[in-house]
């Protein structure tokens, strides 16, 4: 499995506010029913392949074409490991816990 983190900026929309295309595209990930957390600069999804990534960018690319946006920004960073199953939820308490001790 992959974590890949979708980073989309819809540009030309005369608004500094893009939260409502923002949720145009986290609503393709949801209704693709994947694993998936909004946070304050991105959206992690949790995929079975490269190509699958490459699959939902093109696919959340077009939904926002088709709400009238003339250009997309998108970043999109991805944690691959081999060694062990990748999990959102743990990543983040193995660092909280760590914390906790220092």
């Amino acid at each position: 499995m992959y974590l890949v983190e979708y980073q989309v900026l819809p540009l030309g929309t005369c608004s500094p506010s893009v939260s409502d295309l923002v949720a145009e595209a986290v609503d393709v990930i949801r209704k693709r029913n994947l694993e998936f957390r909004v946070t304050p600069m991105g959206t992690v999804v949790k995929l079975p392949s490269l190509e699958e990534a490459g699959a939902l960018a093109q696919e959340i690319v077009e939904r926002l074409r088709d709400k009238g946006v003339k250009r997309v920004v998108m970043v999109m960073r991805a944690d691959v490991r081999f060694d062990k199953e990748l999990d959102m939820d743990k990543k983040v308490e193995a660092v909280l816990e760590k914390l906790e001790k220092s």
